[in-house]
């Protein structure tokens, strides 16, 4: 008896379990072609999340004639991302990439099909590289540095590289639409990538080849921006590599265990003197610049270094007896010869504390805490789980300039604010020094403001919410949409102020951090003032056709 009413039990709670979770009786089908030619595409991955989650819910190959089927999902609203070597990833019904695209939406038992994702070939730049004394730049470095706006700021973000054959010829491939410039530097030693150039106690000689721009300049301001189309090549990009008189760096540095031969702690614990220190020096407002290797000893030495003149700055972070050691520096460059001190100290924790505004904010020991940066010259992430009373530490961060994001928020929430001490973080970067001992606290609020709306023409592919006031222009601030397919929009987490609300056909990734970009458009957007919890529904029409990548980045 006893194991025929387990049995039942059994089989209520799987009926039970069963009519809980939604039916997976849909299904979604289309076909990926190139962009341009309209050709199938075969071998793209496809994938699909649910709307406003980022989870995937399925994933398929395209077959030979470019046709995916997305199958078993349950009804709900979807977007479809698509990717592919050699090609950008683009979602469904997006004019560009990094656009939201379209939602697809699917109720129960329904096959949708037709749906066309056409992918734009990733382009390629290509020129030659000629030597200071004339002749080709064998084996020169050439980098590509695509426009980008990093913290409200114009800058140049580096893409793509390659080495200049025996003719001084080179090609970058892979390369996405939009602005760039193009660098190169004649010797290979102080490649990007590579060390920087041997230390010597000799005199420096009165030129060295400078790292250059096309089409011939060490000045950075000076290059000549390059556009590159959607699947297209930019050819007789030339660089003649021009000389200088170089600057040469003598860099002392001083609190290291060990002194002037620093010592590092191996695998079996033993303990060996580093015979130099990774260093990088770049623009402060920019990307180009050295990675240098600071010999160590007893002995003054200098780095000779072919750089325009300008402020710098000059970052290390180096491991010795088991902890992680930090200096930074910024520094004038006029020419000539120059002591730069490096004071290194260990690398602090960056500790503080997260508050919840705000009803239904859940366990604040889902969220955490990530900064990162790459003014040492790699990419590096930090991160902190959030403890329950809403502290956190992230150990050992190197100086620098951090970017700040908040993991897990709960859903329809937004960081309010982040301050370092009395210093606003959350838009300008979080400068962390190693005498920076003030606590980082950051609001989230838990209430944000929602808008829904349709555009009346149906021809926007994307829509945008500007922000005004006191925080216009501010990039954490601007927020983009894809539509329905009813032509219909929903931003869900907006926090509460004055935006613009403009409804594009086609719309440029970032092109809206160009300051010049939206005044174009003045007047052709709808304002709207918006506090927490629902707005009004508003009507918007489409700013339409090529104005609308007037600015391309």
């Amino acid at each position: 008896m006893v194991r025929y009413q387990t049995a039942a039990i059994l089989l209520i709670l799987a009926a039970r379990t069963a009519a809980a979770q939604p039916e997976r009786n849909s299904s979604i089908a289309g076909r990926v072609v190139n962009a341009v030619t309209g050709a199938p595409l075969r071998r793209a991955a496809v994938t699909i999340v649910l709307d406003g989650r980022d989870d995937v819910r399925g994933m398929a190959p395209t077959d030979a004639d470019g046709q995916f089927l997305l199958r078993l999902l349950p009804a709900g609203r979807y977007r479809i991302e698509v990717s592919k070597p050699g090609y950008a990833v683009m979602n469904y019904g997006a004019r560009f990439p990094s656009n939201p695209g379209q939602i697809v939406t699917v109720g129960p038992n329904e096959n949708k099909s037709g749906l066309i994702v056409r992918l734009p070939q990733l382009g390629a730049i290509s020129g030659s590289i000629v030597a200071a004394g004339g002749g080709p730049a064998k084996g020169a470095f050439v980098q590509a540095y695509r426009r980008i706006y990093r913290r409200g700021q114009l800058d140049w973000s580096p893409e793509g590289s390659a080495r200049a054959n025996n003719a001084g010829q080179y090609r970058i491939i892979h390369l996405p639409a939009g602005y760039y410039i193009v660098s190169a530097r004649q010797r290979e030693e102080i490649a990007d990538e590579k060390p920087g150039p041997v230390v010597s106690l000799e005199p420096a000689p009165r030129q060295v080849p400078a790292l250059t721009f096309h089409p011939a300049t060490p000045a950075r301001g000076e290059a000549a921006p390059i556009l590159l189309g959607t699947a297209s090549e930019a050819m007789g990009i030339n660089v003649s590599i021009q000389e200088m008189e170089p600057i040469r760096l003598s860099l002392p540095f001083f609190g290291l265990p060990g002194g002037n031969s620093p010592l590092v702690q191996r695998a079996n614990g033993a303990l060996t003197a580093r015979p130099f220190i990774p260093a990088r020096i770049r623009e402060v407002n920019g990307e180009s610049g050295y990675h240098l290797q600071i010999a160590t000893g007893p002995e003054r030495r200098f780095e000779t270094l072919a750089l325009a003149p300008g402020r710098y700055v000059i970052t290390s972070a180096t491991e010795a007896t088991g902890v992680l050691y930090s200096a930074r520096q910024e520094v004038n460059l006029t020419g000539g010869t120059l002591d730069v001190p490096l004071y290194f100290r260990p690398a602090p924790s960056v500790k503080g504390r997260i508050r919840l505004e705000g009803p239904n904010g859940g366990a604040l020991s889902r969220m955490s805490v990530r900064l990162s940066g790459s003014e040492i010259g790699i990419l590096r992430m930090e991160s902190a789980k959030v403890q329950p009373d809403g502290s956190f530490s992230i150990p050992a961060v190197a100086a620098g300039v951090w970017d700040l994001a908040v993991d897990a928020i709960p859903p329809g929430g937004h960081v309010k604010s982040a301050l370092l001490g009395r210093t606003d973080v959350l838009n300008g970067g979080l400068l962390v020094s190693n005498d920076n001992r003030d606590p980082l606290e950051i609001v989230v609020s838990t209430v944000s403001a929602q808008l829904r709306g349709r555009v009346d023409d149906r021809r926007a592919t994307v829509v945008l919410a500007a922000p005004q006031g006191e925080r216009a222009g501010r990039p954490r601030f601007f927020f983009t949409a894809g539509l329905d397919e009813d032509a219909s929009f929903e931003f869900r987490a907006l926090p509460p102020g004055a935006y613009t609300i403009y409804a594009f056909e086609e719309l440029a990734p970032q092109a809206w951090l160009d300051p010049e970009f939206l005044p174009h458009y003045a007047g052709l957007g709808t304002p709207v003032e918006l506090r927490e919890g629902r707005a009004p529904e508003i009507a918007v029409k489409t700013i339409v056709g090529s104005t609308a990548t007037r600015r391309v980045q």
